[in-house]
């Protein structure tokens, strides 16, 4: 109001803008608004805006409001009084922010005492079986941990692989943090049972792929009319404003049209 009144101003006036955040904060709907400039320089300097409904909050957050969008910059709070109407909810909230710090401080506490004792603990089978005796790096304590054995049918046998992976006890504690005396494992797994992954991702970069080739390759003797059109259409994929969803779009539409193609389905004698 004051600058509205082209008043002198201090703090007072947060003051009032407070209150229109505590208000719109209420209502979601700014106190003072109006398409005419006049009109609202007015509503502004009266203070007339539309009051809060009776129950909808407490009393203390209404009272709030109306003291600190009094027009008035004398009857006005500064911060001071603003602060010391609500201190017991700020003590309130300190309260609980302090419990809430102090529950997690001893939480993480907590956390670090027990995986710095994991990490010891480790350590100590590591130790174990570091040690200078080498009879563990022999083959004979050798464990064949992963072995990828051929698989049998009554007709075909499939091999995945002729080499087992050896991996030394010494190894396999220092990750799994206990020690294993005998693994006897294996993975069977039929090829007629793989299938390649399709990748859409891939697709889309064959498709520009061919786009890229196409634009490169040297000029023609005479005007060929699909290479322009690819060239034109190139073009328009990398235009100034043009983003990474455009790209994707664009490049999809043109990998269906492909399989279309491919498909005969824009020829005649297709039947749709």
């Amino acid at each position: 109001p004051e600058i509205v009144k082209n008043e002198p101003y201090g703090e007072k006036a947060d003051i009032w803008a407070l209150g229109c955040i505590l208000y719109q904060m209420a209502t979601l709907q700014p106190p003072f608004y109006s398409s005419n400039m006049l009109s609202l320089a007015s509503k502004i300097v009266e203070a007339d805006y539309e009051p809060i409904e009776e129950g909808t909050f407490s009393e203390r957050v209404i009272d709030m409001i109306k003291w600190c969008l009094n027009p008035d910059p004398d009857l006005r709070p500064d911060i001071i009084a603003v602060s010391s109407r609500i201190s017991d909810l700020m003590m309130k909230l300190m309260d609980g922010l302090y419990t809430s710090q102090n529950s997690l401080e001893r939480k993480a506490e907590r956390d670090r005492k027990r995986a710095q004792k994991f990490f010891l603990e480790r350590d100590k089978i590591r130790v174990t079986y570091d040690g200078p005796d080498e009879d563990i790096e022999t083959s004979q304590d050798r464990v064949n941990f992963l072995t990828l054995w051929h698989c049998s049918t009554s007709q075909t046998t499939e091999t995945f692989s002729n080499e087992p992976t050896w991996l030394s006890l010494a190894l396999i504690s220092q990750f799994v943090g206990f020690a294993l005396t005998s693994v006897s494992a294996g993975i069977c797994v039929s090829q007629k049972k793989l299938r390649q992954i399709d990748d859409p991702i891939q697709r889309l970069l064959v498709q520009l792929h061919k786009i890229i080739f196409i634009t490169q390759l040297p000029p023609a003797p005479h005007h060929h009319i699909k290479r322009r059109l690819v060239e034109r259409f190139k073009k328009s994929l990398f235009q100034f404003g043009s983003d990474p969803y455009n790209l994707k779009v664009e490049l999809s539409k043109a990998i269906i049209e492909e399989l279309l193609n491919e498909n005969s389905y824009y020829e005649p004698t297709n039947s749709r």
